[in-house]
């Protein structure tokens, strides 16, 4: 927890800037990038110099997440994120904390035409690095990351960072008195067909409207305060 809350943004794992690679990089350019790389620091050639066992380390965890399918998948969708937690960290998160907490993911790079990969190779690698400067850069993004300091997160990021704390689920923190609208009590909303999109002005201070459907049924939550909504049909007079 304290690692989570004390991250700076040179403790994220660029591991596509170590390995001079980006999101379209194949696994034989990574595997090639990894072995020069590794050969110039390798701790054999370097017996006094401490450091070089930890580069060495740092690219051979690189190399482990982008060449395994599934591990570079998840590296990518944290990657896009721009959540400020290290990617280890990030991992031994339960998926019900990790879908708690709305994070902004951008869409993953598409592939250039053929005939301008050259002339953007070096572009593109810029930009896969200067991605954490991006972070603290832009009001939005800042937004939809989880405060260093506790003192400062409010709503929803609050709630997650206390349930983290105690291995609870994020929408259990608040009692069921304290903010309206819950699973035996929810919000009746009325409608005249099997669904209605319902706005949900979320915590008081929350300024955004999450708009989502409401379907006929069990009562269902909202996906970012957590208050429930059941749909009550009613037949419009003759």
């Amino acid at each position: 927890m304290e690692t989570i809350l004390n991250c700076k943004l040179e403790d994220l794992e660029d591991y596509y800037r170590l390995l001079g690679c980006d999101e379209l990089s194949t696994t034989d350019q990574i595997v090639s990038e990894f072995k020069v790389r590794a050969l110039a620091c390798h701790p054999d050639k370097h017996p006094a110099n401490p450091k070089a066992v930890e580069e060495f380390q740092k690219l051979q965890e690189a190399k482990e997440v982008l060449t395994d399918e599934t591990k570079r998948k998840k590296y990518d969708f944290w990657l896009r994120s721009r959540i400020t937690v290290p990617f280890s960290e990030w991992q031994a998160l339960s998926d019900s904390v990790k879908t708690s907490i709305h994070w902004a993911v951008r869409t993953k790079k598409e592939q250039m035409l053929e005939q301008a990969k050259d002339t953007n190779a070096k572009s593109t690698e810029n930009q896969a690095r200067q991605w954490p400067a991006e972070v603290i850069s832009s009001d939005e993004q800042l937004s939809s990351s989880i405060p260093t300091n506790e003192e400062q997160a409010v709503g929803l990021e609050r709630r997650v960072l206390q349930a983290m704390k105690k291995g609870e689920d994020p929408y259990s923190i608040l009692k069921p008195k304290e903010y309206a609208g819950t699973k035996k009590d929810p919000h009746i909303v009325p409608g005249i067909s099997d669904k209605r999109l319902v706005g949900c002005l979320c915590e008081e201070d929350n300024t955004a409207i999450v708009w989502f459907w409401l379907h006929a049924g069990d009562p269902q939550r909202c996906p970012s305060c957590g208050s429930y909504y059941k749909l009550i049909h009613h037949e419009l007079p003759h």
